[in-house]
């Protein structure tokens, strides 16, 4: 809950392709606020179809990154002005910054990102096209695999990452079906000051010297939600497909289904779930398991607590916007980390639940901000941010 949406989907592919560093980079990079998606209306009046710049704060509190500000220097607009079902395009080139408390320890336990992001809507909206560079430094904490601390210490480390990517979709036939391609070079390491946690960390694949992958990647979607920021009806279906040309050799396998449903005929009371899931084959190096608690997952669980190759959950959630541009939310998920198919089993289940305060801060956009405590299994967590929880 660090931003508000960029393309929901866009965003979480990008955390896939870095996994533990892209839920900060993706979270820094792609969550300034973006075009309606194709099935919002199109503009009725042309001036609504001008250039437009905004400079936008976006304040966050949550317990992977800590206390933050990412500020989103935001430029929309469209391609074509004869272009009337296309959504608007975006750019932006954020930075963020954070501390992870205790504040006295702000000189080490800090993050930071920068980079920039597009994404382009061509061609009456055939064409999506999607570009991201990007570096962040981020405080770390290690704690296991799937939470098992038996067999290895629990330290702090550093995480540094650079990402360069670029996604190409094409509308195939059917309006919300759409396929395509990602390309993209990560760069990045783990350093340690204890040499003995240095091993561990060089053991799973992420060494203190920078280590570059080239990752391509195979998407499909189908969306039919009736908007990016904030859907009352509809679903999105993602399936998307990493893999690295580099000497490591693994793939990454990630499916994602959300479906929303309006109990009141408008957006004002709202009952969403969603089916999440990342499944890693091969020699996946650290940086890429999938991290349980991390942006798009259930929330209670703070990032590198609980991770491993493969991860399932389910969320549901009920939003209700119940006086003006002021609401509330309640939902719950459960879901589990684990090393492969035939180890789903002896794993724990990880349940949350939680409720939270809605404000409706761009009425117009419907991009609210919102105030959430979640209960997990081992913590009680507090998030403040735009957007939503998925």
């Amino acid at each position: 809950m660090e931003s508000c949406a960029c393309g929901e989907s866009w965003r979480k592919s990008c955390a896939v392709l870095l996994s533990r560093a892209g839920a900060a980079v993706a979270m820094a990079l792609l969550v300034a606020p973006a075009g309606a998606s194709a099935q919002d209306q199109p503009p009725s009046a042309q001036d609504s179809r001008e250039t437009s710049f905004s400079l936008v704060p976006g304040p966050f509190v949550n317990p992977n990154l800590g206390v933050g500000l990412t500020v989103y220097p935001l430029l929309t607009f469209h391609t074509s002005k004869d272009d009337a079902v296309s959504p608007p395009s975006v750019a932006t080139l954020p930075v963020m910054y954070a501390i992870r408390p205790p504040l006295s320890e702000a000189g080490t336990r800090y993050s930071f990102a920068l980079g920039g992001a597009t994404k382009i809507y061509l061609d009456e909206d055939r064409w999506r096209l999607q570009g991201l560079v990007g570096y962040a430094n981020l405080y770390r904490q290690f704690r296991g695999i799937s939470g098992d601390t038996s067999g290895t210490p629990e330290f702090d480390y550093r995480e540094m990452v650079g990402i360069g990517l670029v996604q190409v979709m094409r509308q195939l036939g059917w309006r919300p079906l759409y396929g395509g391609l990602i390309v993209a070079y990560v760069a990045f390491k783990d350093e340690t000051a204890n040499p003995e946690n240095q091993a561990i960390l060089d053991s799973l694949g992420t060494k203190a010297d920078w280590t570059g992958q080239f990752n391509w990647g195979i998407a499909l979607e189908i969306d039919t939600r009736n908007s990016q920021y904030y859907p009352s009806t509809g679903l999105d279906f993602t399936l998307r497909t990493y893999a690295s040309l580099s000497d490591a050799q693994y793939v990454v396998l990630q499916p994602n289904f959300n479906q929303f449903f309006s109990l009141s005929g408008g957006n004002r009371l709202v009952l969403a779930y969603q089916l999440f899931g990342q499944f890693g084959f091969g020699d996946v190096p650290l940086t890429y398991y999938a991290n349980y608690g991390s942006h798009g997952t259930t929330v209670g669980y703070s990032q590198g607590e609980f991770v491993d190759k493969m991860m399932a959950g389910l969320d549901v959630e009920l939003r209700w916007l119940f006086w003006r541009r002021l609401g509330m939310l309640a939902g719950g998920g459960i879901g589990k980390v684990f090393p492969s198919f035939d180890g789903f089993g002896p794993q724990p289940w990880l349940p949350s639940g939680w409720v939270g305060l809605l404000y409706q801060v761009m009425e117009k956009s419907d991009i609210r901000a919102n105030l959430t405590l979640a209960v997990g299994k081992s913590e009680v967590a507090l998030y403040f941010g735009l957007g939503q929880t998925f």
